[in-house]
């Protein structure tokens, strides 16, 4: 491919390449996009849903451990629950973050750009250059919105882990206390 590059450009051969093959390609790539996006947005919602019901049972058993905290029983319990309540309400905050609605860019051109490619003064290969610009300024776009909704996802998945490793470690500091 190196050797192309350094060759004159009246004596650099023409490649020849299938325009359908090419949209083809264009076209699967803006699809994957849309499906990564529709997975993370699918498993946010799992999450959410398990955190929810996790939260849930943790509010119920805080609300039972601070009527029996009234007669003198220990607070540990308590205090690991409440974190625990806190780690999983931050975690449903993120997985709401990674579903909100946000533009993305779906396949397919309006009916503005057909309308321009079709005009006699418009070449197929001027048409076909604007065509792959807006596809790449479309994925970008995509890559972007995936890149945020991932990280606000994974920040999600590890608030979930955390909110039970700190309620275990604060049960562990309580039973070691004499």
């Amino acid at each position: 491919m190196e050797a192309l590059t350094k060759l004159p450009p009246e004596s650099t051969p023409k490649a020849k390449i299938d325009t359908k093959a090419m949209l083809d390609d264009a076209r699967g790539r803006d699809a994957a996009w849309l499906t990564l996006l529709l997975a993370t947005d699918r498993q946010a919602i799992e999450l959410f849903r398990i955190y929810m019901t996790l939260g849930i049972a943790v509010s119920s058993g805080l609300a039972a451990g601070l009527a029996k905290q009234v007669l003198g029983h220990e607070i540990y319990p308590i205090v690991a629950l409440g974190s625990m309540l806190l780690c999983l309400f931050a975690a449903c905050i993120y997985c709401l973050k990674a579903m909100r609605p946000i533009e993305i860019s779906l396949p397919g051109r309006t009916g503005k750009f057909w309308q321009w490619a079709m005009r006699d003064d418009i070449t197929e290969q001027a048409a076909l250059s604007a065509y792959f610009d807006y596809a790449q300024t479309a994925q970008d776009m995509n890559s972007k919105v995936n890149s945020r909704n991932s990280s606000d996802l994974n920040i999600a998945k590890k608030l979930g882990i955390a909110a039970f490793a700190v309620a275990a470690m604060i049960m562990l500091v309580g039973w070691q206390a004499p």
